[in-house]
């Protein structure tokens, strides 16, 4: 009797150990994304395939970027990009639980008024929709911009003002919401902050 045939060998996947190989190299190769994957997960498999250690420059500066870019590139393949696609705007609703009967989505002005008192974070809603659940939302700015601040699950305001869709969510975060005015009263040198 014959040996049967061996099977061919695979392709050893480069994102996995394969028992017997070296985990790759620092910034070996390239990296392929897996978009059933959080996308703070699959920035952690990249930032150990590239040996960047947590709390370093390099680390949050990367981390800022591709989870920019990742974020952007699974929400223009769902929702769409353009300003009046009905449908986009109307899919985007849906997911939030945002639709009929409660209101009229005939419009992507009907959508956007639907949309204005939703507070969601544009890093969990994308993982939402790759997890079919419903992201959270939350009652307010406020405490949106404070769950922002612990997780650092932020999305730069820059790339959100050039899709419509996701400038929709934009909310201001960080220094910027907390910084107050100095107003000098006109009593002389005493100042007073201003809110």
């Amino acid at each position: 009797m014959s040996a049967p045939p061996a099977d061919p060998p695979r392709a050893p996947d480069p994102g996995r150990n394969n028992g017997n190989a070296a985990p790759p190299a620092p910034g070996a190769g390239p990296f392929a994304r897996d978009g059933s994957v959080s996308l703070v997960a699959e920035f952690r498999r990249l930032a150990i395939m590239s040996g960047w250690k947590r709390k370093t420059k390099t680390y949050k500066t990367e981390r800022r970027k591709r989870l920019a870019e990742w974020a952007t590139e699974d929400f223009e393949n769902t929702f769409g990009i353009l300003a009046n696609n009905l449908q986009g705007w109307q899919r985007l609703c849906r997911h939030l639980g945002v639709g009929e009967p409660e209101h009229n989505l005939g419009s992507v002005t009907d959508c956007k008024r639907a949309l204005k008192p939703i507070f969601v974070n544009i890093i969990d809603l994308i993982d939402s929709v790759k997890m079919s659940t419903r992201p959270k939302i939350f009652n307010s700015a406020e405490t949106l911009a404070k769950y922002i601040d612990n997780t650092g699950k932020a999305y730069p305001r820059e790339k959100a003002k050039t899709s419509p869709l996701l400038s929709n969510f934009l909310i201001e975060v960080g220094p910027r919401r907390r910084r107050r005015r100095k107003k000098k009263s006109n009593a002389g040198n005493e100042t007073q902050e201003a809110q």
